[in-house]
């Protein structure tokens, strides 16, 4: 386990967070004889990497909540198991939960239901976003809230309701928010990242909320974390290049104006900052064919994601975002086991 990245915030009194950007390093041994669950003696030797982010809420020097999030997808893939048989055995074992009198009140299914209830309560673009700056410099605190604030609230248009209406709308949000050489992971991107605009905006195709499969989407941003961080910046009335902070676009150098009206410290700003956000996306997922005539099925998806941005200016050059697809589909695989019981 290396923790390749780490931001946090906040005090002992509502809690520390911290969030943890983990590449995780496993060998697979089988224990013959024995049931090993998901895995089967054929995964015996096998090693895989993926990426795990922890959010972690520590007072009085004690961890008293955590947020894991890891890209199983890919750790099965890479032991040689099927993640589509692991969605439906998950989804049959939360439907028998449910219908057990002693589970039913703490199953996984009721979990998701309320979390799918308190996402829909937001009404976007209205959720209040407050963003914790303790662990930054008093004097620098308002403008890195205001680079935090600015570039949460895109995030949340490309992967909240406003990009999910179309491609057209996804791609527009897109080139605000990213660097035009940006790369990203996800468990979309399989064993490579993406890079550039382009394969940025192929994602919305295979999106699960995406390619305008999304009915009802709303989006918390339930934490944000923002991290200077080296060198400081330079603008030119102190002798700095005006390319300094990695300007693509036009309506850039506007914002670097902005920037340095509304703050006369501007220049005390790091090149770089991290950006960790957990968010929390819901939606029903439309499911039938209708030009085979078939009814439209809505279903209820809960996707719990966690974000570690790289940012540069206005920019997000490298974004790893990490959530369970697994875990989706087979909440997917719920609602189709609900109907082939009716």
């Amino acid at each position: 386990v290396v923790s390749t990245q780490s931001t946090g915030n906040g005090n002992n009194t509502s809690g520390y967070h911290s969030s943890h950007l983990i590449s995780t390093k496993m060998t697979y041994h089988h224990l013959h004889g024995s049931d090993s669950g998901e895995f089967p003696s054929e995964s015996d030797g096998k090693q895989a990497r993926i990426w795990v982010i922890a959010h972690c809420i520590i007072k009085d020097g004690r961890i008293v909540e955590e947020y894991l999030v890891r890209d199983n997808e890919r750790l099965y893939r890479q032991l040689g198991v099927s993640s589509e048989s692991v969605a439906k055995s998950w989804a049959q074992r939360w439907r028998r939960d449910k219908r057990d009198p002693e589970r039913r009140d703490s199953c996984h299914l009721n979990w998701l239901a309320a979390e799918f209830q308190r996402v829909q309560g937001y009404q976007e673009p209205d959720q209040i976003l407050e963003i914790n700056l303790d662990n930054i410099a008093p004097a620098e605190r308002p403008m890195n809230e205001y680079l935090a604030q600015r570039m949460a609230r895109l995030f949340r248009q490309v992967w909240g309701p406003q990009g999910m209406v179309s491609r057209e709308s996804f791609e527009s949000q897109v080139k605000q928010l990213y660097h035009p050489h940006a790369r990203f992971e996800s468990p979309q991107t399989t064993d490579m990242d993406l890079t550039g605009w382009e394969e940025l905006v192929s994602l919305y195709d295979t999106f699960v909320l995406g390619n305008k499969q999304g009915s009802q989407v709303a989006m918390s941003l339930d934490w944000v974390i923002v991290k200077p961080g080296h060198g400081t910046r330079k603008i030119p009335s102190n002798g700095g290049k005006t390319n300094a902070w990695r300007y693509p676009a036009t309506e850039d150098k506007a914002l670097q104006q902005e920037l340095e009206e509304k703050f006369s410290n501007s220049d005390q700003l790091n090149l770089t900052y991290t950006v960790g956000i957990r968010w929390t996306l819901v939606g029903y997922q439309k499911q039938g064919d209708q030009r085979r005539g078939d009814p439209e099925v809505l279903v209820p998806v809960v996707l719990l994601a966690e974000s570690h941005l790289e940012c540069a200016g206005f920019r997000v050059t490298r974004d790893i975002t990490v959530y369970d697809s697994v875990a989706v589909r087979a909440q997917i695989h719920v609602a189709a086991d609900v109907d082939h019981e009716d």
